[in-house]
């Protein structure tokens, strides 16, 4: 349970440090705004990176958030017992004066 724990932890803060680089020249008052609720289709420049990917307000950077959860029970001989898991993935686009950067996290939790 503790390295689980620590997965998701590792997990958090590189995406978190990840994010909080790409938004660093943002001032405090556009990192507080939300986009808009959309129809979840891609928007504006964003498209030409696939659907799902949403701008940042204020920014020219896309990002798409993505996962899965899985739950399973299983009951064999009287006995029962529970299965969990699930990943998120977060995927980052920035336009730079070298071409498209990239960032891409990745990370699986599985637990009993």
């Amino acid at each position: 349970m503790a390295r689980t724990a620590r997965r998701i932890a590792v997990l958090l803060v590189t995406g978190t440090t990840f994010a909080a680089g790409l938004s660093a020249a943002a001032t405090a008052d556009e990192r507080m705004q939300l986009p808009p609720p959309s129809r979840g289709d891609s928007v504006g420049h964003c498209a030409v990176h696939g659907p799902g990917f949403v701008q940042i307000a204020g920014t020219s950077t896309c990002v798409r958030l993505g996962g899965r959860v899985r739950a399973e029970g299983v009951t064999r001989n009287g006995a029962s017992g529970t299965m969990t898991g699930g990943r998120a993935t977060l995927d980052v686009r920035v336009p730079t004066g070298l071409g498209p950067m990239r960032g891409y996290v990745s990370g699986t939790v599985n637990g009993n």
